[in-house]
């Protein structure tokens, strides 16, 4: 029965964060150097050579929720730059 309830999966890829900096134990360095290692990982692990930051994540989760996708149901939506298809 349809009750106009739509779930999806986001599956965001490493994303600039503050959970990020401390799982990689870089939560007590510099910006700068911090910056700096992210972009050296991201290249060699992200084809778009970045990670996302949370403002991209979050936009594409208020797209999912709005009403411009009103068919979709029952997806898993990646977004993570092309890493997955790095790992497969």
């Amino acid at each position: 029965m349809d009750r106009g309830i739509r779930i999806n999966a986001l599956i965001p890829g490493t994303t600039d964060t503050a959970l990020v900096r401390r799982v990689a134990h870089m939560e007590d360095v510099p910006d700068v150097v911090w910056k700096a290692a992210a972009d050296i990982w991201a290249r060699s692990h992200v084809p778009m050579k970045r990670m996302a930051t949370p403002e991209e994540i979050a936009s594409f989760a208020l797209a999912l929720a709005s009403d411009e996708f009103p068919y979709m149901t029952g997806a898993q939506m990646v977004i993570d730059g092309g890493k997955t298809t790095r790992d497969g």
